[in-house]
């Protein structure tokens, strides 16, 4: 599992930066860029700075998620932040377990980080008149959006719980 979800966060890291680029030629001039509560447009940006911007996002992003996943093992373990750690840096194998959880959580968190940016990059390139598969509401988003984020923050605690047999 822990190889696909590094293997899923590659494939939307790139589909991020991917529909970033395809849908930049095809937005107007002025970009409609943020809403209000009640989904309406509130928020403005021209296209090229639409797209610098969210490129810039994109790869601070998941170039701090790539750092902290490539060297989350060399930190001080009292740096480290995960659930039961006197549990987890009891013993060098626990110790390593720990790790590859806390590497688990960073792959799956750009994965979702990513999934966001789609979701969001959908919703403004429907707003700013571009053709999409399906049109869907701004709330309706943003409720996929936060349950989806409810059901992540439910796996990332189970991940880094200690094994009920240990």
């Amino acid at each position: 599992m822990y190889f696909h979800l590094k293997k899923i966060w590659l494939l939307l890291f790139i589909s991020s930066l991917i529909v970033l680029f395809w849908m930049h030629p095809r937005l107007p001039p002025v970009v409609v860029s943020h809403f209000d509560s009640s989904g309406r447009p509130n928020g403005w940006m021209s296209q090229s700075f639409f797209l610098k911007f969210n490129l810039g996002l994109v790869l601070f992003v998941n170039g701090i998620y790539f750092v902290l996943y490539s060297t989350i093992h060399k930190l001080p373990r009292n740096l480290v932040n995960i659930t039961h750690r006197d549990y987890w840096f009891s013993t060098e194998e626990r110790a390593q377990e720990a790790y590859q959880r806390l590497r688990t959580v960073l792959a799956m968190t750009g994965a979702f980080t990513n999934s966001v940016f789609l979701m969001v990059y959908h919703i403004i390139f429907q707003e700013n008149g571009g053709p999409v598969l399906f049109h869907t509401s701004v709330n309706l988003l943003v409720g996929i959006i936060l349950l989806a984020t409810v059901g992540f923050l439910i796996a990332v605690f189970r991940i880094t719980q200690p094994s009920r047999s240990l």
